[in-house]
């Protein structure tokens, strides 16, 4: 894996140009799998509870989400560092030194921490970053809850280093940064020693991602917790009060857009209830917790005691529709996967048509185990839309097919069984729920004619 390459020989990871920097997160993917399943065993052998499968299912659903939005970005994420470096760098910094490279790890945790601070104090950037914090559970399935900007969120904070280290080594480091915390969101990995003093760890982490009281706006830092203390925002975790994990006022849903996107209405609220313009400048710049008159994140003895408060939890589903919804969401993380790897022969179209399935999978999935009374009628049109699309050959089969060579093992039969299974599988899919829509009009037509008597 890269991380131990980053640790042990940087001279591995070194690279000319940003054209020959892989993408370190479609590589991890199968190592973060494997250990959410290992932690999930070693909580099972302990007999601590794991994450519900709704939890869960919402951040892999929103890593997925992320993951869409960065096909589509193809990149124009990193863009501005690449043009500010190109047109206006201060210092031709060698790329092929350890000296460059460790000083661009120690400046790009730099920056990461002054962006993480920033999308925590000023409300405008909490509400993408919010949904990071949303699961009440705290495992390592929850580093997958991430923004659907959290790309351009903190693409502001390395403005400064871009003017200095080339792109090639930022688009490493940048990668690893995030890889490392991977680790971090666990509560299966206590204190770790002399360590604590100079990375941030697990312990560090759990207090980041906390509502109490004292946990909040603390420990911001990427892979090291430095800068934390050296500015004044570092938090031991405190042994005898358990941290209860969560937004201070919770999002009570699975839906992994209304999870990104709920807290915009807050903050239009929030600015409709300000007088004056600059007090609504301030409602967006300042902290969520801001009111005139407050400090700059607001007054501390005025944000709710949250010990003691329940996790939010659904009525458990039936085993039939879990039966349903689990193939689907596996033929989305799938459908993603043969996306990702024949995107560069798909049309534009086809490409947003593609990524909208998985989007629209991933939300009706969320929206099941929320119970949401529109999931009979979303869900057909889902699956009547793909079975007519699948009429026509699927481009992303056929390519996904020839580029693993399939063909050559299985024959010339695997791709016309795929194609019919697929158009089998959403044809069964449009049947039922086309039926459980007529039975639930059908019911309501009679509750309404019963009324009129």
């Amino acid at each position: 894996m890269r991380i131990f390459l980053y640790i042990s020989n940087p001279y591995e990871e070194m690279f000319e140009s940003e054209a020959e920097v892989a993408d370190y997160h479609e590589e991890s993917f199968p190592f973060y799998f494997f250990f959410v399943l290992f932690e999930w065993f070693i909580l099972r052998c302990q007999g601590k509870p794991i994450p519900l499968l709704g939890d869960s299912a919402a951040s892999v659903a929103m890593i997925l989400n992320f993951q869409c939005v960065r096909i589509l970005c193809r990149g124009l994420e990193h863009s501005l560092y690449s043009y500010l470096y190109h047109n206006y760098r201060i210092i031709d910094l060698p790329w092929d030194s350890p000296y460059t490279w460790y000083f661009a790890a120690l400046a790009v945790d730099f920056c990461y921490y002054w962006g993480h601070r920033a999308s925590h104090v000023i409300n405008a950037l909490w509400s993408h970053h919010q949904a990071h914090h949303s699961a009440e559970f705290y495992s390592l399935v929850n580093v997958f809850r991430l923004p659907l900007t959290q790309e351009w969120l903190y693409a502001f904070s390395y403005i400064p280093i871009s003017l200095v280290i080339p792109p090639s080594l930022y688009l490493v480091h940048h990668q690893i940064n995030l890889l490392y915390q991977f680790w971090l969101h666990t509560e299966t990995i206590g204190k770790v020693g002399p360590l604590e003093w100079v990375f941030n760890t697990p312990s560090h982490h759990r207090v980041h991602h906390g509502s109490n009281k004292y946990c909040l706006d603390k420990n911001f830092g990427g892979w090291l917790i430095i800068w934390d203390r050296m500015f004044g925002t570092f938090q031991e975790e405190l042994p005898d009060v358990p941290i209860v994990y969560g937004l201070v006022d919770p999002v009570k849903s699975y839906n992994p857009l209304y999870v990104q996107l709920h807290y915009y209405q807050k903050v239009q609220q929030k600015w409709q209830s300000m007088d004056g313009w600059k007090n609504k400048f301030y409602s967006l710049v300042k902290g969520p917790g801001w009111r005139p008159g407050s400090p700059w994140t607001g007054f501390m003895e005025e944000v709710p005691d949250v010990s003691g408060r329940e996790k939010y939890v659904y009525e458990t589903p039936s085993y039939i529709g879990v039966a349903y919804i689990a193939p689907h969401f596996i033929i989305a993380m799938l459908g993603y996967e043969a996306i990702s790897l024949s995107r560069h022969l798909l049309s534009p179209l086809a490409l947003v048509l593609h990524l909208t399935y998985v989007v629209s999978t991933m939300t009706l999935t969320g929206m099941f185990y929320d119970a949401h009374r529109l999931v009979p009628v979303l869900e057909f049109f889902r699956c009547t839309i793909v079975f007519f699309y699948s009429r026509v050959k699927l481009l992303v089969i056929t390519n996904t097919i020839t580029f693993l060579g399939l063909s050559d093992v299985w024959g010339g039969n695997l791709e016309p069984a795929v194609q019919l299974l697929v158009r089998s599988f959403f044809f069964f899919g449009m049947v039922v729920w086309g039926f459980i829509c007529t039975h639930k009009l059908w019911q309501r037509a009679l509750t309404v004619k019963m009324k009129q008597m």
